[in-house]
């Protein structure tokens, strides 16, 4: 990715956006949270390998690797020849003549800075949430009258919708083909005209707490979808109705009544209520029905702007009247429809937590038999090991975008859920110097991962072969932000597993790196030196860490870090997980932005078992 430029307050550069997506943005460097002022692509991310460039024809293009344009200025601008960030935070580009053509400054975001103007025309852009810096539900700009004007923007308007703005007066008007001036109280009341539009986001719903300020809820069967963003959306506790036409569903779903609420924008002709309810189950587009009371009925998905008179809950009712003289055949009946609905919940809740690790982590979900495709049949085997066999496998019709898929022996006893959220710790994991995981596959006994293929040798070649890397190598290795690694000992004492056993197996890793051998070695001449965590102690408590750095030079002249690296390594691997340090400290200690108490005690993990 391009280079980041730091001028004094502010860098221009890219900025991770979570796994994979990166946006082209201006932060704050010196602030704690590196708060971002302006970025170009909130609604388009980059992936990796996107570049910025200038192209020939003297213009500024963000482009993905594969040179598919993501973002450019707007107007187009075209001749430029130099590109400077300024100390006001604002990025210029500049013709040969030094004549600027285009500067952030007319192309806000969400942020005004200093000695910035707001022309007429320009939008300001709410972010959509705390971290998600693409448009929002809001935006103001200053008006051709000279008024400053806010917007609700969540939806594209149409004739039937309203348009919400603020004159210079404090009052609301609401456009509709014509002018109506409505008197607003600034008490942050959600908006009660039948014809207006709510604060919250798609599936909620609006009410007025006790201070007069609105709050948004979730009706029965969603749950927010941003728990940290009061107004933000809710999203299904359930897999919606297929529309496909391969399975009824109709009869999986019931209508959850709630008074005095509605979402307005109708749909369905004017009906009885009965009616109303049929259409809706009946319509696989259908979340809501809300009948007026007049013979109107409306329906709305997804659900926005008001609140909700009826909302479907994936619900199965049992109402029918067992009249049967027999109580065995009848207590059958029951325990048989049970069955089915523990059936139908399970299915469900598995879909549901699928979902949720897939948007969590961008991996995607595979089936058994696409694996078996991918691999040909597990023909070509590259590995195995105490915990899965490896095969090497192709995706997809090109014959270039190799994987590899791991098949996991079954542990005895470990539950469905227990493996997913280990999936997901995985996921989240991302560092140049680890393979990335992809995907997955959790079909009946069948537990599979899906990695990206690398042709080169292993980190285990790389440190344990013959020619050793540098020390200045190894501790850029060193500075990761989580890892797996080997096994802590809680994978084998039934303990429940956290984000500690990463800790642990990155402790090992990191002695492996500081001697550039491995951590059990049964052939060592002295017996001391067999497992390295407890000679790398022994070291430490001897104060004879230069011992273990005897045929490295490069190491031995900066013995000051390699005490710091030591000192981390022993506060990772403590058997106690209380007593290990989360890996936000262990970073903060590699790199000596904070110093590092003495250790405890603790007998390595080998040589305890």
């Amino acid at each position: 990715l391009f280079l980041a430029v730091f001028v004094d307050e502010f860098t221009f550069g890219f900025r991770k956006m979570g796994q994979g997506a990166n946006s082209l943005a201006i932060w704050f460097e010196k602030l704690e949270d590196k708060t971002i002022v302006w970025s170009a692509n909130g609604d388009n991310l980059a992936p990796e390998g996107s570049k910025i460039q200038l192209t020939t024809d003297g213009r500024l293009v963000l482009a993905d690797p594969n040179g598919r344009e993501l973002w450019s200025p707007s107007p187009t601008v075209a001749g430029v020849a130099h590109a400077a960030m300024l100390d006001t935070g604002k990025f210029v580009l500049v013709s040969q003549n030094y004549v600027n053509l285009w500067e952030t400054f007319s192309q806000p975001t969400d942020t005004i800075l200093p000695t910035q103007q707001l022309d007429q025309g320009t939008k300001v852009n709410a972010r959509y949430s705390e971290m998600n810096y693409s448009t929002g539900r809001f935006h103001f700009k200053l008006g051709d009258d000279g008024n400053l004007a806010f917007y609700a923007t969540s939806n594209p308007f149409t004739e039937e919708q309203s348009l919400n703005t603020m004159g210079s007066s404090g009052n609301m008007s609401t456009l509709r083909g014509q002018i109506q001036v409505l008197p607003w109280h600034w008490a942050g009341r959600c908006i009660r005209q039948t014809t207006g539009s709510g604060a919250c986001g798609f599936n909620s719903y609006c009410a007025l707490g006790d201070d007069q300020r609105p709050r948004c809820h979730c009706p029965p069967g969603y749950t927010p979808l941003d728990s940290t963003n009061q107004m933000n959306e809710c999203r299904e506790d359930f897999v919606p109705q297929s529309c496909d036409g391969s399975r009824p569903e109709t009869d999986q779903f019931a209508l959850h009544e709630m008074l005095r609420t509605n979402w307005p924008r109708n749909d369905y002709a004017a009906q009885t209520e009965d009616k109303c309810r049929e259409a809706c189950l009946a319509d696989c587009f259908c979340a809501v029905a809300i009948f007026g009371g007049s013979g109107t009925c409306y329906k709305k998905n997804p659900m926005e702007g008001w609140i909700l008179m009826e909302t479907r809950i994936p619900l199965i009712i049992i109402e029918s009247v067992l009249l049967s003289s027999s109580v065995f055949v009848n207590l059958l009946l029951l325990l048989i429809t049970y069955l089915i609905y523990r059936r139908f919940r399970s299915r469900d809740s598995k879909l549901s937590r699928l979902v949720q690790i897939n948007q969590a982590t961008g991996m995607q979900t595979f089936t058994y038999q696409e694996l078996q495709e991918a691999t040909d049949e597990f023909k070509e085997e590259l590995g195995r090991g105490a915990f899965g066999t490896v095969y090497k496998g192709v995706l997809g019709s090109e014959d270039t975008n190799f994987v590899v898929v791991k098949v996991l022996a079954t542990r005895t006893g470990e539950r469905e859920n227990e493996f997913e959220r280990e999936v997901s710790a995985i996921g989240q994991t991302n560092h140049k110097h680890l393979v990335q995981l992809l995907g997955f596959c959790n079909e009946g006994q069948h537990r599979l991962l899906v990695y990206e293929f690398m042709s080169n040798d292993t980190l285990a070649d790389f440190l344990f072969g013959i020619s050793k890397p540098t020390w200045y190598k190894r501790i850029e290795i060193a500075y990761v932000r989580g890892t797996r690694g080997y096994l802590a000992p809680e994978w084998f004492k039934n303990m429940p597993i956290s984000n500690k056993v990463d800790v642990y197996s990155f402790g090992i890793l990191l002695v492996e790196l500081i001697c550039c051998r491995k951590n059990y070695e049964p052939g060592a001449e002295i017996e001391a030196q067999i497992v390295l965590v407890d000679w790398v102690y022994e070291c430490y408590l001897d104060g004879n860490v230069l011992s273990l750095m005897e045929s490295d030079e490069e190491a031995s002249n900066n013995m000051r870090r390699v005490r710091r690296f030591v000192m981390t390594t022993l506060w990772c691997i403590q058997e106690d997980l209380a007593l290990r340090l989360a890996m936000k400290k262990i970073t903060q200690m590699l790199e000596g932005a904070v110093e590092v108490p003495v250790p405890p005690f603790s007998s390595s993990f080998i040589s305890s078992i």
